[in-house]
Parts: C-alpha cells; structure tokens; sequence
C-alpha cells in the first residue's frame, strides 16, 4: 500500500513540474471596446404659437389635496361642568395634554391624555379630551367615538348639548351633513 501512494505522490511531483517548465507563449489580452460617451439628447423645441380660430385642449390638473380642516382647542375643563375632582396625577397629564393640544403637538397631547384615561377611565373630561385631539388630527370617526364615550359617562344636560355639538362638527367636516343634522336634533330634544 506504501509503495502505491509513494508511485502516485511521485507521478504527480512528475506531472507538476512538467507544467511549470512548459514553456509559455505571450499572454493573450482581449481588446476591450473603447467607451464613448453617449450624446445628450437634442432640447425640445418650444411649444407653437396658438392657431386663431382652432381649439386647444387643456387637460386640467388637480387641485392639491388640503390639509385637514382645523377645529379650534377650547380649554375642556372650564367648558365641560364636573363636580367631581381628578387625582392629581391625571389632572397634571390633562393640564399637560390641553395645553400641548394648543401648540399643536398632537402626538404628545394624545400621549398625556391616553395616561391620564388609564388612571381615570370614567371621567367625561379626558374622553372629550381625547376627542377634541382626534378632531385635530382629522380622525373624525375616532373623535366621535371618543365623544360618543364622553356622552356615555355624563349626566349633565349641558355636558351633553356641548357633546352633540362637538359630533355634529365632526360629522360635517367628515362631509355626513344628515348626520350632522341627527346629532344637532339630539342636541336640542336633551
């Protein structure tokens, strides 16, 4: 067995050696074609002058789409008539919220009112709170549903008129006029 491997060690130092003494001839390189830079194209000639008596067709462009129609913040704790006191805690992230909500930081204004909800689930302020934050984003159906919250956790006649109110205006810039319409009905039948 030894002296098959050494035979085959030996024919391929043999065969090795053979290839490296082999002499070579000059090294073929392929041409490369030769770049050119590719010609820009010729400007476009203007547009001719109008014909008189022929017609030309203008295509209309869009309008560019507008932001959402703005509702103006009012202070939700001097609109809004609570006999019973907030904790201290939800009280601050309400204060907090109202006043971020005027400067328009609505990501943080939605942040301190969702804090103070979970300390104080039940309170109409921080629901309507919610509302008027959703309303100034342009989330009218969330507005809503957040008003619609506010009625359920309210006695107050006066809570309530505000709160239908406040739903009409969002079913009107949500473009639901018929809608807007039932809400100022249930309004006004409190």
């Amino acid at each position: 067995m030894r002296y098959i491997l050494l035979s085959l060690i030996f024919v391929f130092q043999a065969c090795v050696s053979q290839t490296e003494s082999a002499p070579q001839g000059p090294e073929i390189v392929p041409e490369k074609p030769a770049l050119q830079p590719i010609p820009a194209p010729p400007p476009l000639p203007p547009p001719p002058p109008p014909v008189a008596g022929s017609a030309a067709i203008v295509i209309p462009m869009a309008p560019p789409p507008l932001p959402p129609p703005q509702i103006a913040p009012e202070a939700v704790s001097s609109e809004l008539q609570v006999d019973e006191p907030l904790s201290k805690p939800a009280q601050i992230l309400l204060s907090q919220s109202l006043a971020q909500l005027k400067k328009k930081q609505y990501n943080l204004a939605r942040s301190n009112a969702e804090r103070a909800n979970r300390m104080q689930a039940n309170d109409v302020r921080i629901s309507f709170q919610l509302a008027r934050i959703a309303a100034e984003e342009g989330a009218y159906d969330d507005a809503e549903q957040w008003a619609n919250r506010a009625l359920e956790l309210t006695t107050s006649a006066a809570n309530k008129a505000l709160i239908w109110r406040f739903i009409a205006n969002c079913r009107t810039k949500r473009g639901d006029g018929k809608g807007a319409q039932d809400a100022l009905r249930q309004q006004s039948s409190r």
